[in-house]
């Protein structure tokens, strides 16, 4: 009788496991599950690929929403590269602040590529792909404690920006702004471009969405340093600013 209670524990065991959501975690401390985003980007493609493999990647958050430039997005970084989450809440930043070192969980997850830029999405419905709720973070993203700043920022210039890049955090020193004007529009639907130079008349386009709460702000007309995320659309690279009101 013992040995039949033993043998059913088992094979109770082993159909619990069988029947895990594709959702079960490795524990914390197994890191033989992890992949660098580079390794990541190497099971994209051009449109869209479901990640089915029980693989996590490791990162720092390299944004901030704390004043309205990525309402929506959240970009990890780490050695290798860069990568895009579509979050579905403007207070992500709440939970997830800038330099917060994290691990995301990527089973089951949707990765795009498009124009070389590397984003995770939560899923997809009948209109395309879904952004990750607030609940659905808490779900994949895990907090890694950490003692000492996780950001390290390239200094790069203009004409050393490539695809590497693409969602990375980058730094343009001794820039100037073409044109001193408000930073953004309310109104405005779309983003709002600003062309800055550099000491060798070299130029760069710099974007503000119109949801920055600082939008009624002149840029600054002296020389700064920026710090952003570079982004690519149509041929052309961007800067999206992280480090507004601390251009030093």
């Amino acid at each position: 009788m013992l040995r039949f209670v033993k043998i059913a524990t088992f094979c109770a065991l082993i159909l619990a496991v069988g029947c895990a959501s594709r959702h079960d975690f490795t524990d914390d401390t197994d890191r033989g599950n992890l992949a660098t985003i580079a390794e990541l980007r190497s099971l994209g493609r051009e449109s869209t690929t479901t990640i089915r493999q029980q693989i996590a990647i490791e990162g720092v958050v390299v944004n901030t929403n704390l004043f309205g430039e990525f309402p929506h997005e959240m970009v990890l970084q780490d050695a290798t590269g860069g990568i895009v989450l579509g979050v579905d809440s403007e207070h992500w930043n709440r939970v997830y602040p800038f330099s917060t070192r994290v691990r995301m969980e990527c089973n089951g997850l949707i990765l795009s590529k498009r124009q070389g830029r590397l984003t995770l999405h939560s899923g997809t419905s009948k209109w395309g792909v879904t952004s990750f709720s607030q609940q659905d973070l808490s779900f994949y993203l895990r907090i890694i404690p950490a003692s000492e700043p996780q950001i390290s920022i390239s200094e790069r210039t203009f004409s050393e920006i490539s695809s590497r890049d693409i969602a990375t955090l980058v730094r343009f020193s001794k820039v100037r702004f073409k044109e001193v004007v408000p930073w953004a529009s309310p109104a405005d639907f779309y983003d709002t471009r600003h062309t800055i130079t550099d000491l060798n008349g070299q130029e760069f386009t710099v974007l503000c969405a119109p949801t920055c709460r600082y939008n009624a702000e002149y840029v600054p007309s002296d020389e700064v340093t920026l710090e952003g995320i570079i982004d690519y659309r149509d041929g052309e690279y961007f800067l999206r600013i992280v480090n507004h009101g601390i251009f030093r």
